[in-house]
């Protein structure tokens, strides 16, 4: 298979100086995909600097990411298994009736943008008193929606039975394999919007600075060290499918 997509797009930034020390900054981005549509991203922020050793800085911001070419054409894989469908009984017994299917793992021409919303606060500190050093301590907060997943046909046939449309139309029956009281599916395991993502952390970024010649008078260049962190504090995703437990993954690995 082959697939193509084209994008437009336009954008606007601004940085207004408002008071001695403090800015405002905002910009927004209009963006046409031929393949998922529209959508409008922004930003919003400030910075404020009270005196010449710190300076704090906030951003909101809405984010997107766009179904690639995969996501979109996968040209599909093959493969065969049974499934269990919770709309139908075995002969009268309690339980779902299980049933043969064949699958292509294929794109998805439907999918739409990931979303994100985010939060970053922190603060930027360059003291006079230790020239050369610099810290960087920043909270941030990252909510996914939206976000693409793929599902297996279990997953799809109980979501449909939950109701979800989208779900339905991803299996049909194959009349040519099936027989009374025993359909055989047909499936699509394909990537949805369906997952969701919730990130919150503190990143730590340090270094300093030291010229050579403030060791040795005639030397020349600079030592520099910088440790870099990341400090998780909670990191939670949820597939979509709701058999499957909300993981918050902070301390695994």
């Amino acid at each position: 298979n082959r697939g193509e997509y084209s994008v437009k797009e336009g954008f606007v930034e601004v940085d207004l100086p408002v008071l001695p020390g403090l800015n405002l900054n905002a910009a927004g981005r209009y963006t046409d995909y031929s393949t998922s549509g529209t959508v409008q991203t922004w930003k919003a922020g400030a910075t404020w600097q009270p005196i010449e050793d710190i300076r704090l800085r906030v951003t909101r911001s809405r984010d997107i990411r766009a179904p690639n070419l995969n996501d979109l054409y996968a040209a599909g894989s093959a493969n065969s298994d049974s499934v269990r469908n919770p709309a139908y009984t075995n002969d009268g017994a309690n339980g779902p009736a299980t049933f043969g299917y064949s699958a292509v793992v294929t794109g998805n021409l439907n999918l739409r943008p990931e979303k994100s919303d985010s939060w970053n606060i922190g603060g930027v500190l360059t003291p006079r008193f230790l020239p050369g050093f610099n810290l960087a301590v920043d909270y941030f907060r990252i909510d996914v929606k939206d976000a693409i997943s793929s599902f297996a046909a279990q997953d799809i046939i109980n979501l449909c039975f939950q109701g979800q449309q989208q779900f339905c139309d991803a299996y049909t029956v194959d009349p040519a394999r099936s027989t009374p009281g025993q359909p055989y599916y047909q499936f699509r395991s394909q990537p949805f919007n369906a997952a969701s993502q919730l990130v919150r952390g503190i990143d730590i970024d340090g270094s300093y600075r030291l010229p050579l010649n403030a060791i040795v008078g005639t030397a020349q260049g600079a030592i520099t060290l910088r440790g870099v962190a990341t400090r998780y504090i909670e990191n939670r995703f949820d597939s979509g499918v709701p058999t499957n437990a909300v993981l918050n993954t902070v301390g695994v690995n």
